[in-house]
């Protein structure tokens, strides 16, 4: 029950900033409401979110709780966590700086501070291209989240909305190794699909043409049943060593109403795994899933032999 506890606190610090958020939101849409959406995308680059570098869009960006930005908040009063999303963004169509740039989390507008010098561009006409939002947890939440950015162009008269471009997670702890913690006999889960396709479908080989299929992806749910909590986290296992965590905290309103447990309504994972980072022959497959307190793991009954070719 600690992590549905600590989610339902966090939904009360939202809603205690609920004015705050709402007032500054509505501000910010009033920015674009007026100004004519444009039909491409922005040139935008997110570099690092809590100084962990971000290499690609495709994998989320897990943040541990003790990696979160500790900060004064705006009435100076107490100090508050962040997290801290740097990059850099440029207008496509005049190769310029642009006016002004939002993140976006849950239909919620941040405004970035934009026009950060960039040593590392030599073109002096896009040199102040760099931005950097800070997005407080207590509004993010300890849910996985999609973020969009919208940028007011150079000219001021449109806007561009790149949509859904990063996953982050904020998460209790990020787990380097296993080989501490107990391993469990007893856990709730279901991997539902492997590449869209039912589970309970696929024997227990699985072949894949990597020259058709760029990624594996993976969904379910899991639960722990003996604190009758969500799971500490999802892991992916390809060949005992290669792990890929999980977006975990996903809504599974089927999963609550089957267990009739409110607790269980974002226990739902996903996970994308690129097929060059597993290579071409056979591999096998494992899930890991961690109990409430992160001092277990469950090895998951169900294993495949995945073949690339």
């Amino acid at each position: 029950m600690k992590l549905f506890l600590r989610f339902l606190f966090v939904l009360f610090l939202i809603s205690c900033k609920k004015t705050e958020s709402l007032s500054g939101n509505i501000q910010y849409e009033k920015e674009i409401e007026n100004l004519t959406k444009l039909g491409k995308d922005a040139i935008v680059k997110i570099e690092e979110v809590n100084k962990i570098k971000i290499n690609d869009s495709f994998s989320p960006v897990f943040v541990e709780k003790s990696e979160l930005i500790k900060d004064l908040n705006k009435n100076k009063k107490n100090e508050e966590f962040f997290l801290v999303i740097k990059g850099w963004a440029i207008d496509p169509q005049e190769n310029k700086p642009l006016s002004k740039l939002f993140i976006k989390v849950n239909n919620t507008l941040f405004k970035a501070e934009y026009g950060i010098v960039r040593k590392d561009v030599l073109d002096e006409n896009i040199s102040k291209s760099g931005f950097e939002c800070k997005i407080p947890v207590s509004e993010f939440g300890f849910l996985p989240r999609q973020i969009s950015v919208i940028c007011i162009n150079s000219k001021k008269n449109g806007y561009y909305e790149n949509n859904d471009i990063l996953w982050i997670s904020v998460v209790e702890k990020k787990i380097k190794s296993f080989n501490n913690l107990k391993i469990l006999e007893n856990i709730d889960y279901c991997l539902d699909t492997i590449n869209d396709s039912l589970v309970y479908k696929i024997t227990n080989k699985l072949s894949i043409d990597s020259s058709k299929t760029r990624f594996l992806s993976f969904s379910g749910w899991a639960t722990d049943p003996e604190y009758s909590d969500l799971a500490g986290g999802v892991y992916i296992i390809f060949d005992e060593t290669n792990v890929f965590q999980a977006l975990y905290g996903l809504k599974r309103i089927d999963v609550a109403e089957h267990f009739n447990k409110p607790q269980y309504m974002y226990s739902g994972f996903s996970c994308l795994v690129p097929v060059e980072k597993i290579g071409k022959g056979k591999h096998s497959l494992k899930l890991y899933i961690l109990n409430s307190d992160y001092t277990g793991y469950y090895v998951a009954k169900q294993k495949f032999i995945v073949e690339i070719y």
